[in-house]
C-alpha cells in the first residue's frame, strides 16, 4: 500500500511496512521506538496485531516517521454516553499503538508528529466508509519516555479518557479524539 500524502511537503508518501524496506536510517529519540520498528513491527504485522505505516520522503527515501495502528475500543462513562446518545458501554476506536518521528529529520520537517496524527484520522475515517466503523482515535500517551507527550496530544484534540477502569499502568495516560468533533 502506498498513498500520496498532500501537504506542504509534496514529496512525501505513506507506505505500509514490508520486509524488504531498509529501516536502519530511522532513529527515534526514544530507543525503544527505534527498536520496535527495526525488530518487532514487521513480525507484529505478520501476526495481524498491528499495521505499521512509514512516512517517506520520496526524494531521498528517508523514513521521517512511522505509526502502528490497531483496533481498539473505549469505555465511556455514563455521563459521556448520555452526552453522545450512545446506548453502548464500549465504543469502537482506532488506536495509535506507536508513533515516532526520526530525530534526524526534526529540523527539516516541522510538526511531522501532528501530520501523522492527521493521517491516522484519515485512515480511521476511510475505514468508516470502506470496511468497519470507529468513532474515536485512542492512544496510550507514553509519559514514561516523554513527560510532555500529553501536551502534544492535547494540541491534536485528544482528551484524557474519563473511564480508566481497566487501566493499571502508570507509564501511560489513556487519551482519545472523537473523529467527528
Amino acid at each position: 500500500m502506498s498513498v500520496d500524502v498532500r501537504s506542504s511537503h509534496e514529496n512525501l508518501t505513506l507506505v505500509k511496512l514490508s520486509s524488504e524496506m531498509p529501516l536502519g536510517g530511522f532513529i527515534s529519540s526514544i530507543e525503544e521506538y527505534t527498536r520496535f520498528l527495526t525488530e518487532d513491527a514487521f513480525l507484529y504485522q505478520e501476526l495481524l496485531v498491528t499495521n505499521t505505516f512509514l512516512l517517506i520522503d520520496r526524494t531521498n527515501k528517508n523514513i521521517l516517521a512511522y505509526m502502528s495502528l490497531i483496533a481498539d475500543s473505549i469505555t465511556l462513562s455514563p455521563k459521556e454516553r448520555d452526552g453522545h446518545g450512545f446506548d453502548f458501554r464500549t465504543i469502537p476506536a482506532c488506536k495509535i499503538a506507536k508513533l515516532a518521528t526520526n530525530k534526524n529529520m526534526h529540523a527539516t520537517y516541522n510538526h511531522i508528529g501532528s501530520f501523522m496524527v492527521e493521517i491516522a484520522r484519515g485512515i480511521a475515517m476511510s475505514s468508516n466508509e470502506t470496511s468497519m466503523s470507529c468513532r474515536f482515535i485512542t492512544v496510550d500517551a507514553d509519559v514514561e519516555h516523554d513527560p510532555n507527550v500529553c501536551e502534544f496530544y492535547k494540541k491534536n484534540f485528544f482528551v484524557p479518557n474519563e473511564d480508566n477502569t481497566y487501566k493499571k499502568r502508570t507509564q501511560t495516560i489513556s487519551m482519545r479524539r472523537d473523529l467527528f468533533s
